[in-house]
């Protein structure tokens, strides 16, 4: 049985679980939430003690909630410059987002893996709800699967402006 691992963008939390072969993208999270609470194997401090939980949407093929409550202050695994980032205002408590909110830009979940040799599979422009990714991808041992919340704007953005022209960069 493969060891995948799950995280949550800007959430900061990670958790590796073990399941089936020929699981899905909602088998992981499901074994996800069904080891709330518990010290994770393997250990990773950012998710001992945090409970995670996530909803569904769109007659259960899409993921539209996932809320992650940490009991202790969570910790960043990002670095900036050579060194963890770890930004001063995270907290104990509940880390929550739901999509499909009638706004523009519309947030909504989505989903990449991330092979243990760090290529990335994503559907290139397909929407593969995460009840069906078995049909499209094999997870495999040390796999990632990494959830964003990404925006998509359904019109012109209400007083956005126009475009400045060239923005200035600098190389680093």
């Amino acid at each position: 049985m493969p060891i995948v691992k799950i995280a949550v963008t800007g959430f900061y939390f990670r958790r590796a679980v073990e399941v089936d072969v020929g699981a899905s993208v909602i088998d992981v999270m499901e074994e996800a939430r069904q080891q709330n609470g518990g010290v994770q194997i393997p250990h990773d401090p950012a998710s001992d003690g945090a409970w995670f939980d996530y909803e569904r949407g769109q007659a259960g093929r899409f993921v539209k909630r996932i809320s992650v409550e940490f009991q202790t202050t969570p910790v960043s695994n990002q670095t900036l410059a050579g060194k963890v980032f770890q930004p001063p205002s995270l907290t104990p408590g509940v880390y929550a987002f739901t999509d499909g909110q009638p706004t523009n830009p519309m947030w909504t979940w989505q989903y990449y893996i991330r092979r243990s040799d760090k290529t990335v599979i994503s559907a290139e422009q397909t929407i593969i709800p995460a009840t069906e990714s078995a049909a499209v991808y094999e997870l495999l041992e040390g796999d990632t699967i990494i959830w964003r919340l990404i925006g998509i704007c359904t019109g012109p953005t209400e007083g956005a402006g126009k475009p400045s022209g060239t923005v200035p960069y600098t190389a680093v």
